[in-house]
């Protein structure tokens, strides 16, 4: 799967000395288009000339890739995989975190980057379902063919469906499609391809040429959830962070890049406080804000985006080429970042 690292997140990454990696391993991005489905331009978003506005690219590349590059930056060690966190214990000197291992493991603080079905989240704020979103999605990574210049990203918009896509490098283009769908619906996975080359049927055939050639063994189903804005994430030496803390729909592809400001932020924070839990508070207050807006305005544009009654999408349609200027400067608004 590819992943698109926005201005904001670039910027994050310079104070950590990783952009010049992540935007050597993959492609600089110069324009988004997003059109109907019938190939008549809705929006252009100049993402070249927006960089040179922010002092950041945007860039797009295999998630692996971008997690090799994070990896490579920590000591050997650091990183433990395939422990599930269960709980948490409050108590000197620090938190005690309980893994589904049987392994306890203690430290100063806990912050849960545990995702959207966080359990430190949940021993924080209680068990609260996440919110179906209405739709659901597929991704996949396929050979990029004669798809035109690499350097734009496209999606389209269609009756109560989405299809979008990007180069990431090294000959590779990284897709994705939504369609409304009710929760929990399970494909058969040697059929995927089949499924979705019916589902949208009468796309145009370059649409139709990306399904087909990824193979169903690199296409993956996931419903998509978010959770309403919250006006707390911590409590004493525990805090959350990522999907955990504020996860989105992906209306505004922002999810990814928010959650390396957190942890950009959380990590300055912490050096200019004098005490550990006040430099927890201090994150919070810094990206709660923040966060808000971004929650709120992808739930809002992901309901525009799935709308499938006609007349509906001719409104929603004819609004956004006449506010072309408005929407750009929401955009401009989510690729700002400054510490």
């Amino acid at each position: 799967r590819g992943i698109v690292i926005q201005s904001n997140a670039m910027k994050a990454l310079r104070n950590i000395d990783l952009e010049e990696p992540v935007r050597a391993a993959g492609v600089t991005l110069q324009r988004a288009i997003f059109s109907s489905w019938k190939g008549n331009t809705l929006l252009e978003i100049p993402l070249a000339e927006m960089a040179r506005e922010l002092s950041a690219p945007v860039v797009s590349l295999p998630r692996a890739k971008l997690c090799a590059i994070l990896l490579s930056n920590l000591k050997v060690g650091v990183v433990h995989l395939s422990s599930n966190c269960v709980r948490f214990e409050l108590g000197p000197p620090g938190v005690k975190l309980f893994l589904d291992n049987g392994q306890e493991v203690e430290g100063s603080a806990l912050v849960g980057a545990d995702g959207l079905h966080s359990r430190i989240r949940a021993q924080l704020l209680g068990e609260i379902e996440p919110f179906y979103a209405g739709f659901t999605s597929w991704s996949g990574v396929t050979l990029a063919g004669d798809f035109g210049d690499i350097s734009v990203a496209h999606e389209m918009w269609g009756p109560g469906a989405r299809f979008g896509w990007a180069a990431v490098g090294e000959g590779c283009m990284s897709w994705y499609a939504t369609a409304n769908e009710p929760a929990g619906g399970e494909d058969d996975p040697d059929q995927r391809r089949l499924a979705l080359l019916k589902r949208f049927h009468g796309w145009p055939s370059k649409i139709t040429k990306v399904i087909e050639q990824t193979p169903d063994v690199f296409i993956t189903r996931a419903d998509i959830y978010d959770r309403l804005p919250v006006a707390k994430w911590g409590d004493g030496p525990v805090s959350l962070l990522g999907d955990a803390a504020h996860p989105m729909t992906p209306g505004l592809g922002q999810g990814s890049c928010l959650s390396i400001e957190d942890g950009v932020v959380l990590a300055d924070s912490l050096t200019w406080s004098r005490h550990l839990i006040d430099g927890l508070r201090m994150y919070e207050q810094r990206r709660i804000p923040r966060l808000h807006w971004f929650i709120t305005e992808s739930r809002r544009l992901g309901k525009s985006a799935q709308l499938e009654n006609v007349i509906a999408r001719w409104f929603r349609d004819a609004a956004i080429r006449t506010t072309r200027h408005a929407q750009l400067q929401r955009v401009k608004t989510a690729l700002s970042f400054s510490l």
